[in-house]
């Protein structure tokens, strides 16, 4: 797989006390992916949040993973896995509420 350029952004809810989890989804993605920016609440969050949105070269958004949809949070190595199997496929597989799927 070739470099994946682009931008994760990430609505949490500070608030909520889901800051530590944004810190280790950051780490993960910067970690397995050097030219992908991850960005942190680029607006005000929404109470309960944990949206992740890949935003490509063209300013393309796609919503990776929603915890509103899931009820629950990302496992490790989720969202590493959703991003690239997004940009390997052009597609984001359907999220298991109960089990990480591309892990």
């Amino acid at each position: 797989m070739s470099a994946i350029c682009g931008k994760l952004q990430i609505e949490y809810c500070a608030s909520c006390g889901f800051g530590q989890r944004f810190i280790n989804v950051k780490r993960e993605v910067t970690s397995a992916h050097k030219k992908v920016t991850v960005v942190g609440n680029p607006s005000a969050p929404r109470r309960g949040a944990f949206e992740v949105t890949f935003v490509d070269r063209d300013a393309n958004e796609t919503l990776l993973f929603s915890k509103f949809k899931c009820n629950r949070f990302p496992q490790k190595g989720e969202i590493v896995g959703l991003l690239e199997h997004f940009v390997e496929h052009g597609e984001v597989p359907e999220v298991d509420a109960n089990k990480c799927i591309v892990c």
